[in-house]
């Protein structure tokens, strides 16, 4: 074994003398390497969820264990492969809670800051499904 080097505590030697040969044992992820425990993309599994049921961008990233702004940029991705496996996302739109205004214009997934008629930001939060 070797020795460990001059002035590390004794505590931390272990971190130096560490000899693995597998980089994802020592959390290093690789290029092209299968991790065993996720079988699935992340958009692989967000995809098998719509199909099921609808889900909320909160309930997506709880699900998956992300955050809620990355659940936004994976929806765009999601939809462009639902329209080329002949199915489509369908969003049941934003909704103001305060005067009723629905957002039934807006083509993007992430939240409007505010209502364009009342100002307020008390918004429902829209429904994804993928559907035939």
């Amino acid at each position: 074994m070797p020795e460990r080097p001059h002035g590390v505590p004794a505590a931390l030697s272990s971190l130096f003398l560490q000899q693995e040969s597998d980089p994802l044992k020592l959390g290093f992820p690789l290029k092209g390497k299968e991790y065993p425990d996720h079988a699935q993309t992340v958009r692989q599994q967000m995809t098998a969820l719509l199909q099921e049921r609808d889900m909320t961008a909160r309930e997506l990233s709880q699900a998956l264990r992300i955050r809620e702004k990355e659940v936004y940029e994976h929806l765009s991705h999601v939809a462009r492969s639902a329209l080329a496996r002949k199915t489509k996302l369908t969003v049941l739109p934003f909704q103001c809670l305060a005067c009723g205004y629905v957002f039934t214009e807006r083509r993007r997934f992430t939240r409007p800051s505010r209502c364009p008629r009342c100002k307020k930001s008390h918004l429902e939060m829209p429904t994804y499904r993928i559907a035939e």
